[in-house]
């Protein structure tokens, strides 16, 4: 996610943009990097950026970090899927339940848009918090496009600081499978030119912190 906020602020949907949050809707969980004045915020200890253990809804499922109601514990995909299956959705995959939403299946759109909410609340606090120019949504959930996106965007503006809500822009990342590979190169290349840092220093590096 930290690698595919940096692409996506270097090379793609939030290009030049100072202040940055990319959301990482993956096949795994919920991940999530700031760019915060044009650099990679990573915070003292290099664990910054974990929207998808930020509550959601109070004694919600299990999460696997040993907390309930993370938000990854309830849109993640493997979530996701699980709760098409509790509602009887014959899907197995992200495409299928997208399929079945795009032709209309009421069920299908109904558990996008719940989605949708639930990732709304957790940018809601986020944005209350940093005040960001822009959200990106990446991730093979972000194919939902608007599927997602009309319930995540009438969740800011209903739970978030007008202020923030009415500036952000919430938008889909461009870079597609790539995006990780991408920020990779462009760290990689911004280094060995000797330009100044893209990332804020933590106190104590883990580089699988920062690919994380």
């Amino acid at each position: 996610a930290n690698l595919a906020a940096l692409a996506e602020q270097r090379w793609g949907a939030a290009l030049g943009r100072p202040n940055v949050v990319y959301v990482y809707l993956g096949s795994a969980g919920i991940g999530c990097g700031l760019i915060l004045d044009g650099r990679l915020y990573r915070g003292d200890l290099g664990s910054a950026g974990e929207i998808g253990h930020v509550m959601v809804e109070e004694d919600g499922p299990p999460c696997r970090c040993g907390s309930r109601g993370c938000l990854e514990a309830l849109a993640g995909t493997p979530a996701v899927l699980r709760r098409a299956q509790a509602i009887a959705l014959p899907v197995a995959t992200v495409d299928e339940l997208l399929a079945l939403a795009r032709g209309g299946h009421a069920k299908a759109i109904a558990l996008l848009d719940a989605t949708g909410e639930y990732i709304g609340i957790a940018l809601a606090n986020t944005l209350n918090m940093i005040n960001p120019g822009c959200v990106v949504i990446g991730g093979g959930l972000a194919a939902a496009g608007d599927l997602l996106l009309g319930a995540l965007r009438s969740t800011l503006r209903r739970r978030g600081l007008a202020i923030a809500a009415d500036h952000v822009a919430i938008i889909l990342g461009t870079l597609g499978a790539d995006v990780v590979a991408v920020g990779a190169v462009s760290l990689v290349v911004h280094h060995a030119l000797g330009a100044p840092s893209m990332v804020r220093p933590a106190t104590d590096f883990h580089a699988d912190v920062l690919l994380g």
